[in-house]
């Protein structure tokens, strides 16, 4: 009876994150269409074929989504601690891929996305990708069909992405002839991309008892498929670059890396802590100057002048959007504790392949702005460390509830702040006491053994 109990424990936490993420999806969902009907909405969102997550969701729903991810976060550590670490059941397998079916089944149905993919679409309809990165921003023509997203746009700002995603963006929605089309087409697109990332993993043998962590987290389906944000098409890229790179094609595993910072510029720093920390010294560094010339010239030759304008015309405006002056300032000097950690992080991986753990959420503060959608980024970084992926894993519902605006105005307090000075502490605390070295990772560590163990690996590598 014990072995019974025991076993069936990680199939009622999979059978959980299941049915917490469709409540949590479908209550916004309600939501939403509830906000879409009212004098305050724009009239042209009902007829998007999508219903925008609006900014209030009503208390009720508010404190559904709240328990929800806090549930969440019970399961998934829940499912941590009683899968078997070796030797998962078939009939546990089949449960962790029902789930992912489920779960995936039930984000591309519900009717709700983010304001992001509507931007997304804007920016690749638009006569030329300069236009998308025009500066100052202003409604450009756009075909029939898509029209209507001049009235539900609330504010046009020029885009931040990359050239490559512009590129992307527009081969993705080339066939589309309606907002609703173009949408379903991003989200199938990202459960593509997010299976492609679940397949990665388990290439790069992270055990099925932190992988499922991925698999099943309820984070990456609200924010990839659900609200349809583009940060999976510059996860993918490190994670598949870090497989090639621990097989030693250093040259193909950098130039993939770089599409990262094509995508998001933000990454870089996840590609260089990532792919440019493998291989000895030469190899790294010749790795991290491909990553950077690779992302610059990039830029400079698909985006030219017109993107580098619209990146600083975003961060200067989002810069202001956040406050008071005072709290501005305060969260501007945590921004940059967080940023100094990941760049000591960064520095540490590539000339003494030895990692700062805390970067793994300290690399989120890289953007201007603080998202759940962001945390992930750090995904490929944390496979280093078997616990800190577990953690990573674990902790994507807890951002998901302290990055949330609903929740403030639910509990009538900003977690925003807290949380940055929680990260900046982690950070601080860890670099004083490895003594800014950080610690070496147990994989790389293994690497190192083998090529100790076979002199002709170590000097092909």
């Amino acid at each position: 009876m014990p072995n019974a109990r025991t076993s069936a424990l990680p199939l009622i936490c999979i059978l959980a994150l299941v049915m917490l993420q469709a409540v949590s999806a479908f209550a916004v969902e309600r939501a939403a269409i509830a906000y879409a009907q009212t004098p305050a909405a724009t009239p042209q969102l009902a007829h998007i074929g999508y219903y925008l997550d609006p900014e209030y969701w009503g208390k009720a729903t508010a404190l559904v989504v709240l328990g929800c991810h806090f549930f969440e976060i019970v399961a998934l550590y829940g499912l941590f601690r009683f899968l078997p670490a070796n030797r998962v059941s078939n009939v546990t397998k089949a449960f962790i891929a029902g789930g992912v079916g489920l779960m995936l089944a039930a984000s591309l149905s519900v009717r709700l996305t983010g304001l992001n993919s509507i931007l997304y679409v804007y920016f690749a309809k638009v006569d030329a990708m300069a236009t998308a990165y025009h500066v100052p921003p202003s409604f450009a023509p756009l075909p029939p069909g898509f029209t209507i997203l001049r009235h539900v746009i609330p504010r046009i700002l020029p885009s931040p992405y990359g050239p490559i995603w512009e590129l992307f963006g527009r081969g993705l929605f080339a066939g589309t002839h309606s907002v609703a089309a173009a949408i379903f087409t991003l989200k199938a697109a990202n459960a593509v991309a997010l299976l492609a990332v679940f397949a990665t993993l388990l290439l790069l043998r992270l055990p099925l008892q932190q992988a499922s962590l991925f698999f099943l987290n309820p984070a990456l389906y609200d924010n990839y498929i659900v609200s349809a944000h583009n940060d999976l098409f510059a996860i993918l890229p490190i994670l598949v670059a870090l497989y090639l790179a621990r097989r030693r094609a250093f040259a193909v595993a950098a130039l993939l890396a770089s599409v990262a910072g094509l995508v998001k510029l933000s990454l870089v720093v996840v590609a260089l802590a990532t792919v440019a920390s493998v291989g000895r010294l030469r190899i790294r560094l010749a790795s991290a100057a491909l990553i950077i010339a690779v992302v610059v010239l990039g830029s400079l030759l698909l985006g030219g002048r017109p993107y580098l304008q619209a990146i600083l015309f975003t961060e200067k405006f989002l810069s202001q959007q956040n406050g008071s002056h005072a709290t501005r300032s305060i969260r501007e000097a945590l921004q940059a504790v967080l940023i100094a950690v990941g760049c000591i992080a960064v520095v540490n991986a590539v000339l003494w392949k030895r990692c700062l753990r805390s970067a793994t959420w300290m690399f989120a503060g890289f953007s201007r702005l603080l998202h759940v959608w962001y945390f992930p980024w750090t995904i490929p970084f944390a496979v280093r460390f078997r616990v800190t992926t577990a953690a990573l894993a674990i902790t994507l519902p807890l951002f998901e509830i302290a990055t949330n605006s609903q929740v403030a105005n639910v509990i009538k307090v900003s977690l925003e702040l807290p949380t940055l000075v929680f990260l900046a502490a982690l950070g601080v605390s860890e670099f004083i006491r490895t003594k800014g070295r950080g610690e070496p990772s147990p994989l790389e560590a293994g690497d190192d053994q083998r090529q100790q163990a076979h002199p002709a690996l170590a000097e092909s590598a």
